[in-house]
């Protein structure tokens, strides 16, 4: 005579099958969730990084949503650079205009150091240094690079000894040397993007 098999018993108490301690049925294990979660915020916070650099950009990169870029040197091709800057900027010795107001326009950045200086002047040009005085916010000059053209006023000033200026301004060998040759900056008052 057979005897009758015992049923298998599924209910949560007794001894039936036990999960691991910490995990409900049907769910993924809590380290698993954990994990996906790290994932998912790393994910979120690069991308957010990287929205907000096109958006804003910074260290001179990005911003192309609000700050486009201008093409360089093609507005300077087709705009010829104009104002009383120009007698100074085309000197072969500009010493003598040490004193003298100073604005040009339409003049290209040749190389951006930080976003308060600047050597501006043709590729045909030996450059002058502009350095931007307190009464303009720096971080607006961010998506400035070379290339770009600006418009310039201010005042022709006598080059600092070069230790001064390594000290102030914190310049390299190559540009203390090509500012004690020319002997001269602009302290500009004002400085934006030229139109196109």
């Amino acid at each position: 005579m057979a005897s009758p098999q015992r049923p298998e018993f599924h209910g949560s108490s007794g001894g039936g099958v036990s999960h691991s301690e910490g995990q409900r049925p049907g769910h993924p294990p809590a380290g698993n969730r954990v994990r996906f979660l790290v994932t998912l915020l790393i994910v979120v916070i690069l991308l957010g990084a990287f929205f907000y650099w096109i958006a804003f950009g910074w260290e001179g990169t990005g911003g192309y949503w609000w700050h486009p870029q201008a093409t360089p040197t093609q507005s300077s091709a087709s705009r010829p650079i104009t104002g009383t800057g120009l007698a100074a900027m085309n000197a072969t010795d500009r010493r003598p205009y040490i004193g003298q107001s100073f604005q040009l326009s339409n003049v290209p950045i040749q190389r951006k150091i930080k976003n308060q200086m600047f050597w501006i002047g043709t590729n045909s040009q030996s450059p002058i240094l502009v350095v931007l005085n307190s009464n303009q916010n720096p971080a607006q000059f961010n998506p400035l690079s070379t290339g770009n053209t600006v418009d310039v006023t201010g005042k022709v000033m006598k080059a600092p000894p070069t230790p001064d200026a390594a000290s102030q301004w914190s310049l390299n060998d190559p540009d203390l040397a090509q500012l004690e040759k020319e002997g001269v900056y602009i302290q500009a008052t004002q400085m934006y993007r030229a139109p196109r």
